[in-house]
């Protein structure tokens, strides 16, 4: 998913051989680290299912069957993986891998992250993020202290907002409205991000 420091967003891929169907793919890989400045994790296989080389997925799009739309899907090598839904289960896409007739062959992708190009997703406009690019992001006070790092990024209805992990191991998570005013700057070729001066007392878990 894209994020704006206003408000949320969708991340549509542009108008090419690569569009995913009539709608939108959103992208919320929170819990998924391995992306990169070419790519974006979009899935992982987290097991199998019966003995027929079906696998079990957990998509990170908005709409977890639209890990299926895309196109130009590829594994951790980049090899091209063509993917046949079969059903939902409880949140999990349960799908076929082309070439995968087998259990033994589908409990070997056990793990195995799956992944987009970012070429084929819409140039992001000023100030707008995927999810994945602000995960892991060392959080800095003004002064250039480092105070935590984001370990997820959320919207509850009413626009962006980073969960914040403090340093200090004993602290409560810190969640910040994602807006100018609460992070000023954002580096992500640097890996970190500043919070206003007071960000923490003004959104800390007491307040």
């Amino acid at each position: 998913m894209k994020v704006r420091r206003t408000k949320f967003v969708t991340a549509r891929n542009r108008k090419s051989k690569n569009k995913v169907g009539n709608g939108d793919v959103v992208i919320d890989s929170a819990s998924c680290h391995d992306s990169d400045v070419n790519n974006l994790c979009v899935g992982v296989v987290v097991g199998a299912q019966g003995l027929n080389g079906v696998v079990r997925i957990k998509s990170y799009t908005n709409t977890p069957t639209d890990i299926i739309k895309f196109n130009e899907l590829v594994d951790e090598n980049g090899v091209p993986v063509a993917l046949h839904l079969v059903r939902m289960q409880k949140g999990i896409v349960i799908a076929r891998i082309a070439g995968v007739s087998d259990r033994t062959e589908a409990e070997s992708w056990i793990g195995k992250n799956l992944y987009v190009a970012r070429s084929i997703l819409p140039k992001l406009e000023r100030d707008e993020y995927y999810h994945i690019d602000l995960v892991g992001l060392r959080v800095e006070s003004p002064k250039g202290i480092e105070v935590g790092r984001v370990i997820a990024v959320y919207d509850f209805g009413a626009g962006g907002i980073i969960d914040i992990e403090k340093d200090d191991g004993e602290s409560e998570n810190v969640m910040l409205p994602f807006t100018a005013e609460a992070v000023p700057l954002i580096d992500i070729s640097n890996s970190y991000l500043v919070v206003a001066p007071d960000a923490f007392e003004a959104h800390g878990p007491e307040s």
